[in-house]
């Protein structure tokens, strides 16, 4: 018969993927971040931050415009690991005791305009702390760290309007020139 559709068949073509439970974005969120564990970048910066001489004590890592974590309705791996970046940064710092002792137990602090509501909820679960724009750069001064991957904005020119943090991270790729050399 033409035009009779059976109720028992979906069709789920051009349909976006349904959303998945909050517990399940923070569980694939955990899963990337246990692999960034695992990788190259990761014992790079564990052999970087251990033989990093930093004289003055640091007192939170800001990390702005690490994107979007769940894109499509899932976890993006990329963004995943960017946060995973920051958050093991913190840790790494804490442990190393290159941070003051209060600012130990404060999360990481993140900005991006474009998280959802659901980024924000996962992201609360992982263990940081959201601000919104523009107290991130409110927040940032000459004892902060600021991590910045994959910004679309020119964030070296904020930054030298703003003020000069302790230590930088940000995606080589995307700035032309060194913006600080140390003499």
């Amino acid at each position: 018969m033409q035009g009779v559709r059976d109720p028992d068949v979906i069709l789920i073509k051009d349909s976006p993927l349904p959303p998945a439970p909050r517990e399940e974005d923070l569980t694939t969120y955990w899963a990337i971040e246990r692999q960034w564990k695992t990788s190259e970048h990761y014992a790079q910066l564990q052999e970087m931050l251990a033989n990093v001489e930093i004289p003055i004590p640091l007192t939170k890592v800001i990390a702005v415009a690490s994107g979007r974590l769940v894109i499509q309705s899932q976890v993006n791996k990329r963004r995943g690991l960017h946060h995973s970046l920051v958050s093991d940064l913190h840790s790494t710092l804490v442990r190393r005791r290159l941070l003051l002792p209060a600012a130990s137990s404060t999360k990481p602090y993140i900005q991006d305009p474009a998280y959802t509501q659901r980024d924000k909820e996962v992201l609360r679960s992982a263990e940081f702390t959201i601000l919104d724009d523009p107290q991130a750069w409110l927040e940032l001064d000459q004892s902060s760290v600021l991590v910045c991957i994959n910004a679309d904005f020119p964030v070296a020119d904020i930054v030298a309007d703003i003020c000069r943090p302790a230590l930088i991270v940000w995606d080589k790729k995307r700035v032309p020139r060194p913006y600080w050399t140390v003499a």
